[in-house]
This record gives structure tokens, C-alpha cells and sequence, in this order.
């Protein structure tokens, strides 16, 4: 048989063998729709199994043309290479199927499927490199070897790399923070929301939209605070009252605090203040103190903004005044 019908055949049973794993592979997706793992799989295998079966076709094709004409193979150890590629088809596959399957699944956190995605691409990566190694006849052992050598002038080199990555890892196990987390370094006086924690550094939205990335070694000897987990949030205001009004004050405070303990947003298992704090110059500071539950920043100042207005209209309904700085002078004329 003539080489060209040689490469026909092969190219016609390529394309066959495509055609009839598309429509396989389509007819199952369709049976799994409420498998979201089992669908991913299904989808990953679309342009990998197909290309790595065209690639084989390929590399026989080549090799029986070049047989014929030139009387040796153009790819020698041409099942090593496919076997090796075939290693990297299946890493590609993997990388798919990680990334829909992941993308599908309802995580209740975003922190939770990043260090799943992260954890599941070193191990595919550490598969893919050890089976290459292995079917290319490399020993793991000059590797290691090479590792050992190397290695003592990498770690001198790379410091603040590996110190970054165990702070990323430090922060997965321990999660002082997740994505999303609304963040606060008082000692460098960074606030914002994590948007994404890497293995090097984490990215941090400041309130005022800008993108800062912090090494994550940094958060070893940082104080991080999570404003975003607190279970309350704190108001706290000092009313300053005119002295004329002295009388009224303890009306007032009374008024005030059957309110906050009326009030829905606020907590009351938690405790309610309403004192008489101290005397200024010119005014008679009330002390207003509670928690309301709602921590986001827009419900709280809505809550804040009702008490306030609220202790507006009590001192309205009993006459008094809000105190401003002023100053009495006593002139007394010469007798």
C-alpha cells in the first residue's frame, strides 16, 4: 500500500474516532445535568482527547511518510514523546475539570475554593512532572540531587519568596481573614476589603478603591484587625446640653434611654448607657452609649442617624438646647 493511502486511512479513522467522541461525550453530558463534578469531566475532555488523538495521527502519519521516502523516522522514540505528551493532555484535561468543577460548586466561602484551587493545581503539576520524568526515563533521585545542590543558594536567593508562600499557606489554615473580608492594619494604616489572597501577596481594596498588595510574610507581625466579623457594632456619642438646661437632664436621659430599649436595631442584652458624663465649659456632656446588630456600614449609620434624630426631638419636647462654645462676660460699671 502506497504511503499516501497509508496517511488517508489513518486521517480518515482520526477523524471518525473525533467525530464519534464528540457525540459520546455530548450524549453522556446530557445524562449528568444534575452532576455538576460529573459534568465538568465531561466538558474538560472536549478539545484535550480530541487533539491528543489528532496529534497521535500526526506523529504516525510523519513517521510512516518519512520511513518510506527517507528511510528513517523524522520523531524518534516517537511513543516516549507520546506518552509523555499524553501526561500534558491529561494535566490540561485536569486543569478543566479542577476549574468547572469548582466554578459549579456553591462554597460557602471564596477562601475555601481558592485554597482548593490552588492546592489542587501543585498536586496536578507534581503528577504531571513526576510521570513525565518517568516515562522519559529521568530518575527522581538526580532531581533531588540536583535539588540538594542547588537548593542552598535558591533558599539564600528566594527569602522573601518562601517566606510569602508559608504566610499565604499560614493564612489558608488560620484564616485571620477571607476574601471579602473588610480588613484594618492599624500599624500601617491600611483599611479596605481582601479581594484576593495569592501565594506571594494579598490584595486589599482600600476604601478608596485602590489596589494594595501586601507580601504576605507582612501579616506574621502586623496586627490585623476584621472589622467584618464583629457581632456588634458600637454607638457612642457625647451630647453636649446648655447649663440652663441642667434641670431637664435627667428627663432627657430617662426619655433617651426608653427609646434605645424600645428601639428594634438596637441589642439590648447588651449594655445601654445614658449618664451624665462630665462638665465642660460650656456644656453638660450626656454620655449616650449602645450596639446595634447591624454591622455593614450603610444599616448603621441608617441606625445612627434615627438616634440621633430621635435625641434631636427629645430635647425639642423638653425645651433644651444643644450647648455651643460661648463665653460669659460679667461687665460690672464703676460705682
Amino acid at each position: 500500500m502506497i504511503p499516501v493511502w497509508e496517511i488517508g486511512i489513518i486521517l480518515v479513522i482520526a477523524v471518525l474516532l473525533h467525530l464519534f467522541l464528540n457525540s459520546v461525550v455530548d450524549a453522556l453530558a446530557s445524562k449528568v445535568k444534575g452532576h455538576p463534578i460529573k459534568k465538568a469531566a465531561l466538558e474538560a475532555l472536549k478539545k484535550p482527547l480530541p487533539l491528543y488523538l489528532w496529534l497521535v495521527a500526526i506523529v504516525i502519519t510523519t513517521n510512516a511518510f518519512s520511513q518510506r521516502f527517507l528511510d528513517y523516522p523524522l520523531i524518534p522514540d516517537s511513543k516516549m514523546w507520546l506518552k509523555a505528551t499524553f501526561w500534558l493532555f491529561f494535566a490540561w484535561f485536569l486543569f478543566r475539570w479542577k476549574s468547572g468543577a469548582i466554578k459549579n460548586h456553591p462554597f460557602q466561602e471564596k477562601t475555601s475554593r481558592d485554597l482548593l484551587d490552588k492546592t489542587l493545581t501543585v498536586l496536578i503539576l507534581f503528577i504531571t512532572l513526576v510521570s513525565i520524568l518517568d516515562v522519559t526515563g529521568q530518575s527522581m533521585a538526580t532531581l533531588v540531587a540536583f535539588g540538594g545542590v542547588s537548593g542552598l543558594a535558591i533558599a539564600f536567593a528566594s527569602q522573601q519568596v518562601i517566606a510569602n508562600f508559608f504566610g499565604g499557606l499560614m493564612i489558608y489554615l488560620t484564616k485571620p481573614f477571607t476574601i471579602g473580608d473588610w480588613v484594618k492594619l492599624p500599624e500601617k494604616d491600611v483599611e479596605g476589603h481582601v479581594e484576593e489572597i495569592g501565594w506571594y501577596m494579598t490584595l486589599i481594596r482600600t476604601l478608596d478603591k485602590r489596589p494594595l498588595y501586601v507580601p504576605n510574610s507582612a501579616f506574621s507581625s502586623l496586627l490585623v484587625m476584621t472589622p467584618s466579623r464583629m457581632s456588634h457594632r458600637e454607638i457612642l456619642e457625647m451630647i453636649g446640653v446648655r447649663y440652663e438646661d441642667f434641670d431637664k437632664v435627667p428627663a432627657i436621659l430617662k426619655d433617651i434611654r426608653e427609646f434605645l430599649l424600645s428601639y428594634p436595631k438596637i441589642d439590648k442584652k447588651e449594655k445601654i448607657v445614658t449618664h451624665l458624663d462630665k462638665y465642660e465649659a460650656s456644656s453638660i456632656d450626656l454620655r449616650i452609649q449602645c450596639y446595634t446588630k447591624d454591622t455593614e456600614s450603610v444599616p448603621f449609620h441608617d441606625v445612627k442617624q434615627a438616634i440621633l434624630i430621635e435625641i434631636a426631638k427629645i430635647l425639642t419636647k423638653h425645651k433644651a438646647e444643644m450647648a455651643f462654645p460661648t463665653q460669659v462676660i460679667h461687665y460690672k460699671p464703676n460705682d
